[in-house]
């Protein structure tokens, strides 16, 4: 998962093009400068800054949905609530 956060690599990608020794390599560079991600959550989190703990979604549920994206505050819209 760090090499598609760190490079932007695809999971095809890493599978055809790194082999254990390039890995081994990427590795030691790492140990001396970590990729950003990496360096920026140890600095949040020496700052104090907690994490969101992702919470798990009713995909059944329309509202939840909504709200997770940002859409419908409360309540269905009413196109979704008529029915004929």
């Amino acid at each position: 998962m760090i090499l598609i956060d760190a490079f932007g690599w695809s999971w095809e990608y890493i599978d055809e093009e790194m082999t254990l020794p390039r890995m081994e390599s990427v590795m030691k560079h790492w140990d001396k400068i970590p990729p950003v991600s990496v360096t920026l959550a140890g600095i949040a989190a020496a700052l104090g800054v907690k994490r969101e703990e992702k919470k798990e979604v009713d995909a059944g549920n329309i509202e939840e949905l909504a709200r997770l994206f940002g859409g419908v505050s409360k309540g269905r819209p009413e196109w979704l609530t008529k029915t004929e």
